[in-house]
């Protein structure tokens, strides 16, 4: 005893822990301890809690058998089948049970003070001592004891008890499978206790103890089998008669919920050994790493209609009498108004020629938003935007959250189309006119009102509304123009608050991005996947940052000769620093040395068919 309390004090002192000698006892052959008594090796319940207990009145509500079962649930550890007797108890506690305190119940109650009110021991355990794993299972659960010689007797004493339930697909195993699958629970359950010291296994199947000779296992059994070889053990079996102190265990399971301890320290050790490892830290940056980068950014919105514009191709199609192949999306950004206009190709000039006659109506807008598609990076269309002073906001590569408006419009048009257009598809562009007025008639979840109504000030009449009464007058054009100016700005926050908890939602799901320098060699991913090629490395590179823009994009440029656009706009999710190796220049930035700070040079070259070049900050 003195030398644990050198050994105690020692590390107490080593580690910088205060000890208040005022509340310190030493030398005791008995303590008592979070409502439990240590003494001569073994461990009971103290006394002054049982006595709780065994003076607790008979319950005459919910709310005192909850409390009764919460006393007695402290000690269960103590009590085999605990839930089977408290089951009586416990069923008043479900939701609509009617409170009964019947014979049933009233049994439960006197049984588990009767069983409290009696001497219950645990072994402390002890190293070195003799020590046994019993382990049964059914198809209701499995249950274990840890069992341990005394050196007085010479029998074995419970050291503790341990039970599960099985899973709906664990429940279907067989009887084998079960039996094997109990003790596999219980060596990881008691895993602190045994490894590194023999011990012996004791179970009730005997096919269980020839496993370890079979020549042939099924995978589930063989591999739960490769579990054993880190314990020394035996495997002795013994009649069921003899095993129903453990039988009992899997058939009445206590419902305890059991709390694994991680070491953390020993994690972050292993991790940064992982990172200076060479070979390791290539195979750790070419797998996924949870969340994807770059953060959802909103576009600003002004209380004015027709100020923005959201455009995209949708198609192709399949082609109509009048060669119709694509339907040219256009989406106004504040009221969410859309315009679908079939098309017979992407071209630039049809594009242009659609524009311009929505603009004898509705005006130019200040802005137009695109992907980008050849039409919208042709010169014809650029030439067009300058000369009606429009300005071109090209989203990145690979990006459409970029171009969100328009692509929620796209969602909806084709499912739409094709139950419209049933059985003849090829006359769907007779039907485009109907769906964008189903679009523009329907609510809008941002703002609450149909984009008509926000941007002409009133509900649209349609043909089954013939006995809506003439809303704009003569003598109410001021009050409708009031309304519109109100609902308008109604309409501002209602979109803000949207794009906020839009924003909220997605910026959850995601992490801050890598940041990029010019210079910084990079790789790209490829956004383009065409019939054949995902055996292709996913990445194409290496790249150099020419410009950084905003909203963690950046264009980017091909260095050397390989796959891939000579140059793009990419946004920081598409994107990973190109790793480079010691002892390949392949790749030159400079015109000279291709040496880097890390001295390092060039692309890490392909291996196995795979690029390893590209890698990532962590």
């Amino acid at each position: 005893g003195v030398r644990k309390l050198r050994d105690v004090l020692t590390t107490a002192s080593e580690h910088g822990l205060n000890i208040n000698w005022n509340k310190c006892q030493f030398l005791r052959n008995q303590i008592e301890y979070l409502g439990y008594i240590v003494e001569n090796g073994s461990v009971r319940p103290s006394e002054h809690k049982t006595r709780v207990v065994i003076n607790f009145p008979t319950p005459t509500n919910a709310k005192q058998v909850q409390s009764f079962l919460g006393l007695t649930g402290y000690f269960r550890k103590f009590i085999p089948a605990y839930s089977e007797i408290a089951r009586p108890l416990s069923d008043l506690l479900k939701n609509d049970a009617m409170f009964r305190f019947d014979d049933e119940q009233k049994n439960a109650f006197q049984k588990l003070k009767t069983i409290l009110s009696q001497e219950l021991l645990f072994k402390l355990y002890r190293v070195g001592a003799d020590t046994e794993l019993h382990a049964d299972a059914s198809s209701y659960g499995f249950g274990a004891i840890l069992c341990q010689r005394d050196d007085q007797d010479r029998l074995f004493h419970p050291v503790c008890y341990a039970s599960w339930k099985t899973s709906e697909a664990e429940s279907r195993y067989s009887s084998y499978e079960l039996e094997v699958l109990a003790v596999i629970r219980a060596l990881n359950k008691f895993r602190v206790y045994l490894l590194g010291i023999p011990f012996k296994i004791v179970t009730d199947c005997n096919a269980f103890v020839l496993t370890m000779s079979k020549k042939d296992l099924c995978v589930r059994v063989a591999r739960w089998a490769l579990l054993l070889q880190e314990f020394d053990c035996t495997i002795e079996h013994r009649s069921g008669k003899a095993m129903r102190h453990v039988d009992a265990l899997s058939r009445n399971l206590p419902e305890i919920m059991y709390i694994r301890e991680d070491n953390s320290s020993l994690v972050a050790r292993l991790s940064n050994a992982q990172r200076d490892d060479k070979t390791l830290t290539q195979i750790i940056e070419s797998r996924k790493h949870g969340k994807q980068e770059g953060f959802l950014r909103n576009i600003p919105k002004n209380a004015i209609p027709l100020e923005t514009y959201h455009i995209d191709h949708l198609g192709p199609i399949p082609s109509t009498q009048k060669s119709y192949a694509h339907i040219l999306v256009v989406v106004d950004a504040f009221t969410k108004f859309t315009w679908l206009y079939p098309t017979k190709s992407t071209s630039a000039e049809e594009v242009i020629n659609r524009l311009s006659k929505q603009a004898v109506i509705f005006g130019n807008p200040c802005q137009i938003v695109s992907d980008r598609g050849t039409a919208f990076t042709s010169k014809s269309f650029k030439k067009y935007c300058a000369d009606e002073k429009i300005e071109h906001i090209l989203i990145a590569t690979g990006v459409p959250r970029g171009n969100g408006q328009v692509e929620r419009i796209n969602r909806i048009v084709i499912p739409v189309l094709t139950k419209l257009s049933a059985p003849h598809p090829e006359t769907w562009y007779k039907f485009v006119d109907r769906v964008q007025q189903y679009i523009n008639s329907s609510m809008s979840r941002s703002t609450g009102l149909s984009p008509f109504e926000l941007l002409i000030g009133k509900n649209m009449r349609l043909k089954d509304d013939l006995e809506l009464k003439q809303i704009i007058e003569d003598e109410t054009i001021l009050l409708l123009q009031e309304k519109r100016e109100t609902l308008r700005e109604q309409a501002k926050i209602a979109i803000e608050k949207v794009q906020k908890e839009n924003q909220r939602v997605y910026n959850r799901k995601r992490k801050r991005p890598n940041t990029y320098s010019i210079g910084d060699l990079v790789a790209i991913k490829r956004t383009q996947i065409t019939p054949g090629s995902k055996l292709y490395p996913k990445y194409l590179g290496p790249y150099q940052i020419i410009h950084v823009l905003r909203g963690d994009r950046y264009v980017v440029s091909k260095v050397g000769e390989h796959e891939g656009p000579r140059s793009t706009t990419t946004s920081s999710d598409n994107i990973k620093r190109w790793l480079v190796n010691e002892c390949d220049s392949n790749v030159d930035t400079s015109g000279e040395d291709t040496d880097n700070e890390d001295g390092h040079q060039g692309p890490m070259p392909l291996q196995n068919g795979r690029d390893v070049g590209p890698t990532e900050n962590v």
